[in-house]
């Protein structure tokens, strides 16, 4: 079976978990990897090098930025598809706290009943929506 899946970078992953088990269905997957079994570097040994979660059943690799500077151009959105409007409303009320950039907030979009863009305080585009 072959897959795809977003594998995203960001500073303080331990932070932006935590946010993501606030705004979806997660389970984490395994236990995470850290810097100190590639690098010898005491700065960065208990950073977090690589963790998948599981968010709404699909996985998510996550892993903090080790030497990818954050710019403010981003060219990847992560899509969630969620089966009701609450938890539309739950992801938008976890994932709007320090985020960066409001795209829209939960409308009707045409194509689902609800559904909001935004890019988080980690840097990561997320749109979310409803499908019914």
């Amino acid at each position: 079976m072959s897959r795809v899946f977003p594998f995203i970078s960001v500073d303080n992953a331990r932070k932006a978990i935590d946010v993501y088990k606030q705004a979806f269905v997660t389970e984490e997957i395994g236990m995470p990897t850290y810097y100190k079994e590639f690098y010898d570097d005491p700065s960065i040994a208990n950073k977090i090098a690589h963790m998948t979660l599981s968010i709404e059943g699909s996985p998510l690799f996550i892993n903090d930025a080790h030497e990818q500077p954050d710019t403010e151009q981003s060219r990847f959105t992560v899509n969630v598809e969620v089966e009701s409007k609450d938890k539309v409303d739950k992801a938008f009320r976890a994932l709007k706290k320090d985020a960066k950039h409001m795209y829209y907030e939960p409308i009707d979009l045409g194509w689902s009943d609800l559904g909001f863009s935004l890019k988080d305080q980690f840097g990561v585009i997320w749109m979310v929506y409803v499908v019914e």
